[in-house]
């Protein structure tokens, strides 16, 4: 019985998790709501639902959602990409991908990113940022496997990205509410990016689990995983057909979290250019309208 359990396959299983997704996002929509009830009622709430009617806060924080969504999500896929495609152990695998953490640091300690933010101005800023990380998501896509000097092109310019659109987005999160509630917008943007990495992960992985099992040959049919696919596979020429049936798996997923990155890029620059800039932030529980508290 215990063998059974864990051999179930992924056709099996699905019905499965459906159910138990929808119970957990029909729960989380009760408490959501209720805890926004809540807040309304609150003398001093923990949360200030005010925040939400501004147009420059929502289109921040939709921006770390959505960069966090895409890169969190891609970069996930990139670590298996490298691995069962590329052939390369977990550390050289990860010392593959340093080059895009580093290039981050660099362009951040240098000033680079400071200074293309005041030239560029928040929403070009950002829709530049993500428009290169996304860029660089979709060539990594296709080039993880290839030469590695493509490559390292191609994380330097999620990189880049990263490091231009972060910071923009984090200044527009804080300047558009009370400078007394600093504290409480840095603890809507570190949860809203836990979040956004954290539906990436699932969401592009759930879809590239369906897009393996759709595309993988019919002796791979009812595996539910990468090794069982290959064990079932009888001779090289399968084995082979099952590993390209994964690595186009990985591509579609990162490039449906490059899309994510650059229309959430884009939706963001186009709330926070029409909110403009910040002059009345939004007044902290029991502050008049127009102060900062």
């Amino acid at each position: 019985a215990t063998t059974e359990i864990y051999t179930l396959s992924l056709h099996d299983a699905l019905p499965i998790f459906i159910a138990a997704d929808v119970r957990g996002a029909v729960a989380g929509a009760v408490l959501l709501g209720g805890f926004v009830g809540w807040q309304r009622r609150a003398p001093d709430p923990m949360l200030n639902v005010a925040f939400f009617r501004d147009r420059r806060f929502v289109g921040a924080v939709a921006g770390v959602v959505l960069i966090t969504f895409g890169s969190a999500g891609a970069l996930f896929l990139l670590t298996m990409q490298l691995q069962f495609v590329g052939g390369h152990d977990p550390l050289a695998a990860g010392l593959r991908m340093m080059p895009f953490a580093l290039s981050v640091v660099v362009f951040n300690a240098t000033g680079c990113a400071a200074r293309g933010i005041r030239v560029l101005g928040l929403p070009l800023a950002v829709l530049g940022g993500m428009a290169l990380l996304a860029a660089g998501l979709a060539l990594v896509a296709h080039l993880a496997v290839g030469g590695y000097g493509r490559m390292l092109v191609a994380l330097l310019l999620m990189g880049a990205g990263c490091a231009l659109a972060n910071p923009a987005i984090v200044e527009a999160v804080v300047s558009s509410i009370p400078t007394a509630d600093a504290g409480t917008g840095a603890g809507i943007e570190g949860t809203m990016t836990e979040l956004g990495s954290s539906l990436g992960v699932a969401t592009l992985g759930a879809l590239m689990q369906a897009r393996f099992v759709a595309l993988a040959p019919a002796v791979a049919a009812g595996a539910g995983s990468l090794p069982a696919a290959l064990a079932a596979a009888e001779d090289p020429t399968e084995q082979a057909a099952v590993l390209d049936a994964f690595a186009a798996a990985l591509r579609g997923s990162q490039l449906v979290g490059a899309a994510a990155v650059f229309l959430g890029g884009c939706l963001t620059a186009l709330l926070l250019y029409r909110a403009g800039e910040p002059q009345d932030r939004v007044a902290a529980p029991g502050t008049p309208a127009g102060t900062t508290g």
